[in-house]
Order: structure tokens, then C-alpha cells, then sequence
């Protein structure tokens, strides 16, 4: 399997949960503690209380604004070892196809533990300061470079 391959089977159980609202889904995709990096601020979430209220929080702004479609689409990947993973994908939230929020960039860092890929470190491109990220603040013209950093 390759890079792209397992990144994009990854952001599809990712979306999946999040459209969804399956918060075992959505915790079998995430490594604790996660660091979630934004323009604004670097948040670690270290409980799974804490993950939950921050998925809870997501899932209800994304579908009180009508989000139906969670597109992920990976752009880019590379292994950076036999169990790791570095990628850059596009996020879209769509309600009847139609952009509810700008779209945004996130580079995901994912590793393979007993066959299951997931992430304990996301960067992304929206201005969110403080956990939950709500996609309240959301700049389309950030960009990611497509150079990868560990």
C-alpha cells in the first residue's frame, strides 16, 4: 500500500465519523495526547473527555449549519519510516454540495499501531486559538508549504 493509499482510507474513516457523529470512530482515528497545531495557537488535548467534548462541539456546529459532506482529499504523502505517515489534505464541508465553510489545509502526521493508522499530531491552516476547533475562523487564503517537517 502506498502513502496516498493509506492516507486517504484514513481521512475517509475520518470523515465517516465526523459526519456521522461517532465519537468511538472518531477516537480510534486519534492517538492521545494529540497536539493540534493552528495559525494561532498550539493546543494539546491529553483526555479523552476532552476529545469527546471537542468532537461533540464540531459535529454539532458542522450539521447546525447544514454540513452533510465532510470531503478530505489527501494532495500529498510520504512514509517516513515502515509505520509512519506525513500528508497534506484539503478539508471541505459541503451542505448539498455547496461550501459551508472556506475550504483549509491540514498536515497530519499518522503512525501504524497493530494494523490501525491514526494521529497524534494534526497542523492546520484555520485561526482557531483554543480547543474545540469550530471552523469559526477560517482565512481561504492560508496555505501549507509542501515541504514536510518533522
Amino acid at each position: 500500500m502506498n502513502a496516498m493509499t493509506v492516507l486517504q482510507a484514513y481521512l475517509g474513516r475520518l470523515a465517516r465519523a465526523l459526519m456521522t457523529c461517532r465519537f468511538d470512530e472518531y477516537l480510534a482515528c486519534v492517538r492521545l495526547p494529540v497536539l493540534v497545531e493552528t495559525a494561532q495557537a498550539k493546543l494539546e488535548v491529553s483526555t479523552e473527555g476532552d476529545l469527546a467534548d471537542g468532537f461533540d462541539a464540531l459535529c454539532d456546529m458542522l450539521h447546525s449549519r447544514g454540513v452533510n459532506e465532510a470531503r478530505l482529499v489527501a494532495h500529498q504523502a510520504v512514509f517516513d519510516g515502515p509505520d509512519k505517515v506525513v500528508g497534506l489534505y484539503e478539508s471541505c464541508y459541503l451542505g448539498d454540495g455547496k461550501p459551508v465553510v472556506p475550504h483549509f489545509f491540514s498536515r497530519i502526521w499518522l503512525d501504524c499501531r497493530d494494523g490501525i493508522w491514526a494521529s497524534a499530531r494534526f497542523q492546520n491552516t484555520t485561526g482557531e486559538p483554543r480547543w474545540p476547533i469550530l471552523l469559526t475562523r477560517v482565512d481561504p487564503g492560508q496555505c501549507l508549504s509542501r515541504a514536510f517537517k518533522k
